[in-house]
């Protein structure tokens, strides 16, 4: 019968083969041009107004720190993908050789899910929906199980938290400084600046 992990798993794989494509593209959409195109105007967009900026910087910006963390987690507690040991499994995408511990598409999506939700509110919650059919897609191409998903999300949510809050203190201590000039002592009549 197995895990209750391989169940989860089964009853999301053997889904409908008419979603192949649609969870290809989820899967690996980010490998399009197209799509990186419209993610560069999109981030290049909320950049350019400074209401979005840090938001959109810390999500463009951050998310290596995400994958870095899945990546410590297969080196350190190496757990195989269920489409190169489960006979049953219906891959329907090339099998990697690394470990699928934490699914790391799922830990950079969720992170900027995170960034968003911290910065935009409710402007986060597409992408935060992008991120779960993510991680769905990567069980039903048998790339992950479903457990391997969740870690994704956990660190995406984890590392986003804590980069967002590292940012905002990193802007309370060094933001006034370059930004607030009220706080500079008035120039005097003899200071190199107005001296004659």
């Amino acid at each position: 019968m197995g895990s209750l992990d391989e169940q989860i798993f089964r009853s999301i794989n053997q889904g409908p083969e008419a979603l192949t494509p649609f969870m290809r593209w989820a899967s690996t959409g980010l490998k399009s041009e197209a799509v990186l195109l419209v993610l560069l105007v999109l981030v290049v967009a909320l950049a350019w107004r400074p209401i979005t900026r840090a938001g959109a910087l810390t999500a463009a910006l951050g998310w290596p720190l995400a994958n870095l963390v899945t990546d410590v987690c297969k080196a350190t507690w190496p757990s195989p993908r269920p489409g190169n040991v489960l006979p049953d499994a219906i891959v329907r995408i090339g099998m990697s050789p690394s470990m699928g511990t934490a699914s790391a598409h799922s830990a950079n999506m969720m992170f900027i899910a995170t960034v968003f939700l911290f910065y935009y509110r409710a402007w986060g919650i597409p992408w935060l929906a992008f991120a779960l059919l993510v991680g769905y897609s990567r069980v039903f191409l048998a790339a992950h199980y479903p457990s391997q998903v969740l870690l994704g999300w956990a660190v995406g949510v984890f590392t986003g938290w804590m980069v967002c809050q590292t940012v905002q203190a990193a802007l309370r201590v060094w933001g006034p400084r370059s930004t607030d000039r009220s706080a500079d002592p008035p120039a005097s009549d003899d200071s190199p600046a107005t001296a004659r």
